[in-house]
C-alpha cells in the first residue's frame, strides 16, 4: 500500500514549497517547477541540523507516529 503525507511551507517572501513522504521517501516541489524530486540525504540532514519546519514535521511523522 502506498502511503503519502504532505506538508506545504510558505516563506515570508511568498515562495511555496510542497513536501511529501511517499513510502518513506521525502520529495519536494516548488510552485515554480511543479515537478516532484526526491531530497538527497544531505538535504534532509541540513534541514534536521537547522531545525527547520520540515525537520519538525519529519520528527512528528517518522518518529512519533511510529511509521
Amino acid at each position: 500500500m502506498i502511503r503519502s503525507e504532505r506538508l506545504r511551507v510558505e516563506s515570508a517572501d511568498g515562495l511555496i514549497t510542497d513536501y511529501r513522504l511517499v513510502d518513506g521517501q521525502l520529495e519536494m516541489r516548488s510552485k515554480a517547477t511543479k515537478q516532484w524530486r526526491r531530497l538527497t540525504a544531505d538535504e534532509v540532514s541540513r534541514h534536521i541540523s537547522l531545525h527547520t519546519v520540515l525537520a519538525q514535521w519529519l520528527d512528528t511523522k517518522l518518529w512519533r507516529d511510529g511509521s
